[in-house]
């Protein structure tokens, strides 16, 4: 289990991307619910797009109709069923959960989940939480990890290089170093007061890199 918090524009949503990566290789099943991308956010409506992602024909929901406050613990233990009884391995991202227009009680879900995948109720699923605002206590290491992420500077893009260097080999022509292409990628580049768009461009910029370092 790991959830991962940080400022506006400070990486969360991006570990989307290589949790994303990393699964591929590894022929990992992944489901993915974004609140920023999804006008549905009740506790019912987030498990039955998982349910989907899944491809259940099973339905979550019960004749008996009862509020949203008593789903949560029922829709866990339905769902960890469903995943206990898959022969796949499947990762779980709940991406912007700090929204505000995520519901209490389906924040409450989320920390349920949390606590129910962290005990090792299952071998084959893993949880991410992607930026939440509630703190989830009687959870820690090495059941769960807290990131708290900084927004990204000159130090980290350093050490991101160093670590590509070593990994994939020599820097392409022109960039003698780690310092020299990251003066390089800062060029005209303010990290102090970071837009989305310079972020963005800094990312594309260790990319192409890396794909240099590659070839």
């Amino acid at each position: 289990m790991r959830w991962v918090r940080g400022d506006p524009l400070s990486g969360t949503s991006y570990a989307w991307k290589l949790l994303n990566h990393v699964a591929k290789d590894s022929a990992v099943q992944r489901m993915r619910i974004d609140f920023k991308q999804i006008s549905t956010r009740t506790p019912m409506e987030v498990v039955e797009m998982l349910a989907l992602d899944m491809g259940l024909t099973a339905s979550p929901r019960r004749t008996d109709n009862p509020s949203q406050e008593q789903l949560a613990g029922y829709l866990v233990r339905w769902l960890s069923g469903q995943l206990r009884n898959s022969d796949k391995t499947w990762w779980i991202v709940f991406d912007n959960a700090q929204q505000l227009t995520v519901p209490p009680e389906t924040k409450e879900m989320i920390v349920a989940f949390v606590r129910h995948f962290a005990s090792g109720a299952l071998d084959d699923v893993r949880l991410f939480v992607l930026g939440f605002d509630i703190e989830i206590g009687c959870v820690g290491p090495p059941d769960a990890i807290d990131f708290a992420l900084n927004a990204i500077g000159r130090p980290e893009i350093i050490d991101f290089l160093t670590e590509a260097n070593q990994r994939f080999g020599d820097f392409p022509t022109g960039l003698a170093d780690a310092d020299t292409a990251a003066d390089y990628i800062l060029s005209g580049r303010d990290l102090a007061n970071p837009t989305r768009e310079v972020l963005s461009d800094v990312s594309n910029e260790l990319n192409q890199i890396v794909e240099g370092m590659r070839r």
